[in-house]
């Protein structure tokens, strides 16, 4: 906060503390209408363009789950661990708030079941930072090797979470009609239910002609929007941090601030030329020291490596050994670069990146087999673990693109 505060002043920001805003409308469906914003003492501000970087900060439940309203959530539960002291405790959702959780107490609960959809998967086999780090795994070690705690797999949209006469809880799965009680996983009564499933952005304050379309991805957890960070069904509306993580979802890193300061940086660049007419800032070389400057920005290139595949260098060719090189590119630009970045393509064009090998990054993966490292330039193609990948293109790409 004290860098933020230290940061706003020394550029004389113009920001507006201690204010929500509790409506966004749009005084039509054309293209050109302005937002219009409301916030709590009913001050009225009118914009063009709207950046909405407000986070996921409304709890997930799963359409169809019976029972949330008798249990405790997340964002509310105790932190204190004594709390919990010889307690029976079933944590629905197993990613890394779940995890955590189930660690915070687990030196004072009696046991604990961790319920999710799927197998547990791992951020060190998927490489997806949204998985479970391995600084919140010891429940599986408890699981793996003392046996008293759990972790089972469920549809939670087809459970039920029963309150009993004697204050404690029973889950069911839904069998026809019926909800019958998970006897293989689930022998005893709990004493707390906790909901760790997430969460998904807020859309409660968008009125009329201003309401955004839900993605698909991840049960609609995310706004629907372009590869410019902007809304497919409101124009000129447009998504910054982790609520525009839809982009690059169980991709890259997106999710979390050492991703989303990048696509923050890069959305920054496109308004920039779209509103004001700045093109993508470039640097231009001559082929004798181009080849230094793509070394070095594969050895310090944090924005490629924590967006690998989502963000790319793009080297634009040009006459006369002229090459201009665009920092960070999102890779869905590439399609309409020139209308995105206010550079023309003419004698083609090389991208850099970062990958990881096909079928490498999933859950059960070995990752850690020196199998998948090679040392030598010819075998470069067998390289499993994270790498750069530069790719020549000889004219503007049409269509769709994958990296």
């Amino acid at each position: 906060v004290e860098y933020l505060n230290d940061y706003a002043k020394e550029f004389k920001l113009n920001i507006k503390y201690e204010t929500d805003i509790v409506s966004v409308t749009r005084e039509s469906e054309d293209d050109n209408a302005k937002f219009t914003l409301t916030d709590q003492n009913d001050d009225i501000y009118i914009c063009k363009v709207a950046i909405i970087s407000t986070g996921l900060a409304y709890p997930y439940v799963p359409e169809g789950f019976v029972g949330n309203s008798v249990i405790e959530g997340y964002e509310t539960v105790s932190i204190n661990p004594n709390d919990f002291k010889g307690q029976n405790v079933l944590i629905l959702g197993q990613g890394n708030s779940g995890f955590e959780t189930a660690q915070a107490i687990s030196h004072t609960a009696n046991f604990i079941h961790i319920l999710g959809k799927t197998r547990v998967r791992l951020a060190s086999e998927t490489h997806y930072i949204g998985d479970v780090r391995a600084i919140n795994t010891r429940h599986i070690d408890a699981y793996q090797l003392k046996t008293l705690d759990g972790i089972f797999e469920g549809n939670l949209k087809q459970a039920l979470i029963a309150k009993m006469p004697d204050n404690t809880y029973q889950i069911g799965i839904q069998h026809g009609s019926k909800y019958i009680r998970n006897d293989h996983s689930a022998r005893h009564n709990y004493h707390r239910v906790i909901r760790c499933l997430g969460f998904m952005y807020d859309d409660s304050i968008f009125g009329e002609n201003a309401t955004p379309t839900r993605s698909l991805i991840n049960e609609g957890r995310y706004p629907f929007i372009k590869g410019n960070y902007e809304s497919w069904s409101v124009p000129n509306m447009f998504f910054a941090g982790a609520i525009a993580h839809s982009l690059d979802y169980r991709k890259s890193g997106g999710g979390s601030i050492q991703g989303f300061r990048y696509t923050a940086r890069a959305l920054h660049r496109i308004l920039e030329w779209r509103y004001h007419n700045n093109p993508w800032p470039a640097i231009t070389f001559r082929v004798n020291t181009l080849a230094e400057h793509i070394i070095n920005r594969i050895n310090q290139a944090s924005g490629l490596y924590q967006m690998f595949g989502s963000l790319v260098d793009v080297i634009l060719i040009h006459k006369r050994n002229r090459f201009e090189y665009l920092q960070e590119v999102p890779v869905d630009l590439l399609t309409k670069f020139e209308e995105s970045t206010g550079h023309k393509i003419d004698r083609g064009f090389i991208t850099i990146t970062f990958q990881y090998g096909s079928n490498f990054s999933k859950p059960g993966a070995d990752t850690m087999s020196d199998k998948h490292l090679v040392h030598f330039a010819d075998q470069c193609n067998r390289c499993k673990q994270i790498h750069p990948v530069v790719s020549y293109y000889k004219n503007p790409i049409q269509g769709t693109l994958s990296i």
